[in-house]
């Protein structure tokens, strides 16, 4: 079992990881994807509850931006 100390490092890079995947795949896969929603791996929570349909991340932030709420993303 692991100790507290490699427990905590194992979380911290875990964490660490999980956001550079997140930017790498905002930045180069999804954007260049289209407007498709089939493809798209991004959702918006909007402030009634509510999710949207997949979509790619621009169109994403553009919906969070218009309607209200945030991007819930593929991570």
């Amino acid at each position: 079992m692991f100790k507290l100390s490699q427990m905590q490092k194992y979380c911290q890079t875990r964490v660490i990881t999980r956001f550079f995947l997140r930017q790498y795949y905002k930045l180069f896969f999804y954007e260049g994807r289209g407007n498709n929603r089939n493809k798209g791996k991004f959702r918006v929570l909007y402030n009634d509850g509510r999710t949207s349909e997949r979509m790619c991340y621009k169109v994403a932030k553009d919906y969070a931006s218009i309607f209200g709420g945030r991007v819930l993303d593929a991570f």
